[in-house]
C-alpha cells in the first residue's frame, strides 16, 4: 500500500495537519511520533541525512536522558512541535538530489512528480513556523555536526554537548546509524560501510540515474516548485546565519 499513488497523495493532503497526521500515523502503527518525554524533534524530507543527524545526536548526547523524535517526514510533527515550544531541527537538501536518492530505494516505484509534489508540500507547510525551528543542510549536517548542535543550542538557548568531529565520533555514529536502521526497517542503511565497495558504487550509479530523471523534468511545473521551496528555506537559513556572524563576540 505505501508504494501506491493512493497511499502517496493521501499522506500528501494528511502530512501538513497535525491532527489528522497524528490519527492517520497512529492508525498505521508510526512509532516515530513526538511522545511525552521528547526533548528534540529531528526532521525533514527522507534522503536529507535524517539517519545520521539522529545517530549523530544520540552518541554525542548520551547520557543525558535526551529523547528523540524523528524520521516522521511529516511537516505536520515539525508544526506540532513547534505549537509544544518543543526544541526542533530541520533538515533540508537541494530537491533534485534528495528525490533522486529517494528514488533509488525503488527505482521503478517512485515518480519524480509526485516527490518532488511532496517535498514542495513538507518545506511549505514548515516555512509559517520556520522562525521556531535550527535548520540544518544536508552538506552541513554530514561535514560538520558540531555546528548543528551549535545552532540547536543558540536557537533555543540549550547546552547541549557539542561534540569534536573526529574519526572516533564518526564511527560511533555509523555504528549508531545503522543500529538504528536495523531497529526501524531491518537492515543497516544502504549507505553503510558494512556494504562491500561494488554494492556501494552499484548505488551511487543509480542515484546519478536518478537524478538524470529528475533533471529531465527541466522546467516542469512539480520540480519548479519544489525549488522555490527549497530557496525559501535556503535564504531563511542564510539570513539567520548572516545575523548571526554580525554578533559581538562572533
Amino acid at each position: 500500500m505505501r508504494e501506491t499513488r493512493l497511499y502517496h497523495a493521501l499522506r500528501r493532503r494528511l502530512s501538513t495537519s497535525p491532527a489528522l497526521y497524528r490519527l492517520f500515523a497512529r492508525t498505521l502503527g508510526n512509532q516515530h511520533l513526538i511522545g511525552p518525554d521528547t526533548g528534540l524533534v529531528l526532521d525533514g524530507f527522507p534522503r536529507s541525512a535524517n539517519s545520521f543527524v539522529e545517530a549523530a545526536f544520540s552518541v554525542s548526547q548520551a547520557g543525558r536522558g535526551l529523547v528523540l523524535a524523528s524520521h516522521s517526514h511529516a511537516a505536520a510533527q515539525i508544526v506540532d512541535a513547534t505549537r509544544r515550544g518543543l526544541p526542533t531541527v530541520v533538515l533540508y537538501r537541494e530537491p533534485d538530489a534528495a528525490v533522486a536518492s529517494f528514488m533509488e530505494m525503488k527505482p521503478d516505484g517512485f515518480n519524480p512528480r509526485l516527490l518532488l509534489r511532496e517535498y514542495a508540500t513538507f518545506y511549505e507547510r514548515i516555512l509559517p513556523v520556520v522562525e521556531h525551528v535550527a535548520l540544518a543542510p544536508f552538506a552541513l549536517s554530514t561535514r560538520n555536526f558540531a555546528a548543528v548542535v551549535e545552532r540547536t543550542n543558540r536557537q533555543f538557548g540549550l547546552d547541549l554537548a557539542v561534540p569534536v568531529v573526529n574519526e572516533v565520533f564518526l564511527e560511533a555514529v555509523a555504528r549508531e546509524r545503522d543500529a538504528l536502521s536495523r531497529g526501524r526497517v531491518g537492515r543497516p542503511t544502504a549507505y553503510s560501510a558494512v556494504h562491500d565497495a561494488a554494492a556501494l558504487q552499484g548505488r551511487r550509479d543509480r542515484v546519478s540515474r536518478m537524478r538524470d530523471r529528475v533533471a529531465a523534468l527541466a522546467d516542469d511545473p512539480s520540480r519548479r516548485r519544489a525549488r522555490y521551496a527549497f530557496e525559501a528555506v535556503a535564504a531563511v537559513d542564510e539570513a539567520r546565519e548572516a545575523t548571526a556572524a554580525s554578533l559581538p563576540g562572533r
